[in-house]
C-alpha cells in the first residue's frame, strides 16, 4: 500500500500497540508504538477539516521518537505544497530494536478529499486487534 496505514496488534486496558506502517512508493517503514485508547480519536480531531487553506500544516505524535524510552514513535506532518491545497505529509519513524535503533524519513504526496476518509476511518478505530485506518496516496 502507498500511504499510511495505522492498525491495532495488541491491547490491554492501559495502553494499546499500534502498527503504523508508511510508504511513498519509493521508501518505506514501519513501526510498533504504546499509545492510549484516544490516540486515534484525538488524532482524528487533530486533522480534522485539514487544510483549512493553503499554509495550514498539523502535526501529530504516536508513541515516541525519543530513543531514551522504549517502543517506537511516528511524527506526522500535513501540510500543503501549493496554496490550492494539494497536500502532503512528512512522515518521521523511529523504531526501538534494542541495541539497533531504526529511523526513516520521507514525504507522502496526498489528496485533501482522502483525509476526510482517513479522519472518519480514525474515529471509528477501536481497540480491537487487527483494526486498521487508511490514508491513499496520491496515484
Amino acid at each position: 500500500m502507498v500511504g499510511i496505514e495505522i492498525s491495532v496488534r495488541w491491547c490491554d486496558e492501559d495502553l494499546v500497540e499500534l502498527s503504523i506502517l508508511a510508504s511513498n512508493g519509493r521508501f518505506s517503514g514501519e513501526v510498533f508504538a504504546y499509545a492510549s485508547h484516544d490516540t486515534a480519536t484525538s488524532f482524528a480531531a487533530a486533522l480534522r477539516g485539514f487544510p483549512n487553506d493553503g499554509t495550514d500544516v498539523r502535526q501529530f505524535e504516536i508513541g515516541t521518537l525519543d530513543p531514551a524510552f522504549a517502543g517506537g514513535g511516528a511524527r506526522l506532518e500535513f501540510g500543503c505544497l501549493t496554496l490550492t491545497g494539494k497536500a502532503f505529509v512528512d512522515v518521521r519513524l523511529h523504531g526501538d530494536r534494542g541495541d539497533r535503533p531504526e529511523a526513516a524519513s520521507f514525504g507522502i504526496e496526498i489528496e485533501a478529499a482522502a483525509i476526510d476518509v482517513f479522519v472518519q476511518e480514525l474515529k471509528q478505530l477501536g481497540v480491537s486487534v487487527g483494526e486498521s485506518a487508511s490514508l491513499r496516496a496520491v496515484s
